[in-house]
């Protein structure tokens, strides 16, 4: 029966094929034309992956049950000798192999055309918090939508209508599923709504042709709304089911929402401080103790330290469900907690606002923070105030295209302000050549100056440490050099404006400066570690590295209070912390105290090293006299 049921499904679809046969050939001539050009080949390899093959594969899959529709054929298929589920199934496999072969003769096409066999290193794609290979998603995502669209396909001859309604019943479902189990699941858990591939969207076509399954060993299909009526019912089944099964095996493994995310860490005045949607929490080095400071959430964990004083931000709600920013203070001790300036008046000039991201100045006597969407004010978008809570000042920083900012710091006796502006892609521009600009603002006269240009992801700028480097400054970022095709360290001296290429030999992906403000390691694309001496302005030790984990390397290194370099390192499946001496020989290793897939994030502070636990959200202390781990959250 598999076999004639095969062929006559080859001859029914016969069109459908070669709609993809042709569409393939379209797409290798136009891999050919464009084989130098890597934004057109982007867009083509995106066309193809998330467009053709998932329409080709709703359309497939709708056309499961247009033949018996058409010909009112159901009597004569399910009249014979066999059970209706093995009809199903048979038709299901039949169809399936057509997918199987235009999957087959993509692969071909991306393993044998030139411009696309980096396909499968070059193309990824997300999945949860990993990712997913070109080929991998090319065949899993066609295969879903291919599901969803047979199983709605008993219900109507329409195959276009089937084939919208399976591609928007897949999103909404996933998106609904995500929002409903995200609460309870834990982090590493929990997918984007909008992720191609992930547990959820991988039980929502599972659940919807179990229901088309079992509607059709439980109706005659002489009445469409009964037999519509039968499939919505087990279609909630199935798909409430999968919720449970979701939250059973996050519950069997460990994997319900405990704790709070960690967010926002800092060391300041001997002590550790770091912030949860809890509230904001104290690590005394020397006392070796965790110590809540305040209640308020914070949005996002946002907070800035510097001087005595730490602000953040908290949001609430109010009327009609909408939400309110207050930008507030305290000491570091947690004393004197207090509100500088909020959107919910509607007589403050910030009414209606958002606050994202802040900085205390070194002195902690002044705040900066950076106001969007305020409808008083559409050219103000930088604002400074005093601790407390006098002097409310904003600035025209005049980017028409801004997006996003960070800011760096203060600079020049509080008289500056360093800041990281990213500006919108518009469509059709080279994604490769998109970064941050570097500006710098008076704030005595307002005039706002680009210092730099094209800052590479993850737009990382960092000043040194003010110490040792007052008044002049300098600060370090990644700039990518269209010459030589490179993402290259630059040092800038805020007093000169001369800039200083670190190692433009290799692209630079990470680097951090020393507590004295005097050395600035950083880390190159080809596993290399250097240390770039701001004092004899030259490279005084660089090495290949091997064995160590170099993933996120914007977090991957710090320097030890006593000049030692410290980074996370892989040893026989084993997560480990390294410290390297002033000649980046390696002293000794220190065991995690947890397992851990994702490379955690480490910070130090005098004797003691911070170990972020992102799986558990989990921080330990390591003392490094004494090797002696401390949980403190």
């Amino acid at each position: 029966m598999l076999k004639r049921m095969i062929i006559k499904e080859w001859k029914e679809k016969s069109g459908l094929f070669l709609f993809a046969l042709a569409g393939l050939v379209l797409f290798f001539v136009a891999f050919s034309v464009y084989s130098k050009d890597k934004d057109v080949l982007e867009i083509l390899a995106s066309t193809l992956l998330f467009i053709f093959l998932p329409i080709f594969s709703l359309l497939l899959g709708a056309s499961g049950f247009s033949s018996e529709f058409q010909d009112g054929a159901w009597a004569y298929l399910f009249s014979r000798p066999v059970q209706k589920w093995r009809v199903w199934l048979a038709k299901y496999v039949s169809l399936f192999t057509i997918l199987l072969v235009v999957i087959f003769l993509f692969t071909l096409l991306t393993k044998l055309h030139p411009a696309l066999k980096p396909a499968p290193d070059t193309f990824n794609f997300p999945l949860v918090d990993e990712y997913m290979s070109f080929g991998i998603l090319a065949f899993v995502l066609p295969l879903l939508l291919f599901t969803t669209a047979f199983s709605l396909s008993i219900l109507s001859e329409k195959v276009h209508v089937v084939a919208f309604l399976a591609g928007l019943a897949w999103i909404v479902l996933q998106v609904a599923v995500t929002r409903a189990i995200s609460p309870l699941l834990a982090r590493e858990m929990v997918p984007s709504a909008f992720s191609l591939i992930s547990l959820t969207s991988l039980l929502v076509p599972l659940s919807l042709a179990l229901a088309s399954l079992m509607t059709v060993g439980r109706t005659d299909f002489s009445q469409s709304k009964r037999r519509a009526w039968i499939y919505t019912k087990f279609a909630a089944l199935f798909v409430l089911a999968s919720i449970c099964l979701i939250v059973l095996f996050a519950l069997g493994t460990g994997r319900l929402r405990r704790e709070r995310y960690v967010y926002n860490l800092e060391v300041c005045n001997n002590a550790f401080y770091f912030a949860t949607e809890r509230g904001f929490y104290k690590f005394d080095l020397a006392e070796e103790q965790t110590e809540k400071l305040a209640r308020h959430p914070s949005m996002w964990g946002q907070m800035s330290m510097g001087g005595d004083k730490v602000a953040f931000v908290t949001y609430h709600y109010s009327g009609k469900w909408r939400g309110f920013a207050d930008l507030r203070i305290m000491n570091t001790n947690g004393e004197e907690e207090s509100s500088l300036v909020g959107t919910e008046n509607q007589q403050s000039p910030l009414y209606g606002g958002f606050f994202y991201p802040i900085r205390v100045s070194p002195k902690g006597d002044r705040v900066a923070f950076i106001a969007r969407y305020v409808p008083k004010s559409t050219t103000q978008e930088l604002w400074v105030i005093n601790s407390d809570g006098s002097g409310l000042k904003g600035y025209d920083l005049g980017i028409v295209d801004a997006d996003f900012y960070r800011l760096i710091s203060f600079g020049e006796s509080e008289r500056s302000l360093f800041l990281l502006c990213t500006g919108k892609i518009k469509p059709g521009s080279r994604y490769q050549r998109a970064g941050a600009r570097l500006l710098r603002v008076n704030l005595d006269s307002g005039q706002v100056e680009t210092l730099a240009d094209q800052i590479r992801k993850p737009y990382v700028a960092s000043l040194a440490p003010e110490a040792t480097t007052p008044e002049a400054g300098l600060i370090a970022y990644i700039q990518y050099d269209e010459g030589m095709s490179r993402e290259i360290l630059i040092v800038l001296n805020l007093e000169t404006l001369g800039k200083h290429q670190i190692y433009p030999e290799d692209s630079v992906v990470g680097f951090c400066w020393n507590k004295s403000g005097d050395k600035l390691a950083f880390l190159t694309a080809n596993s290399k570690l250097g240390v770039f001496s701001t004092v004899e302005d030259k490279i005084v030790q660089i090495k290949e590295l091997t064995g160590y984990d170099l993933r996120w390397p914007s977090q991957v290194l710090d320097w030890t209070s006593d000049g030692r370099l410290m980074l996370r390192k892989l040893e026989q499946a084993e997560r480990l912390i390294s410290l390297l001496d002033a000649n980046l020989i390696e002293q000794k290793t220190i065991r995690l105290p947890f397992p851990s897939h994702y490379p955690p994030q480490i910070w130090t502070a005098g004797k003691y090293v911070i170990i972020e636990n992102t799986e558990n959200h989990q921080l330990w202390v390591l003392d490094l006299t004494t090797e002696k781990w401390i949980q403190i959250y």
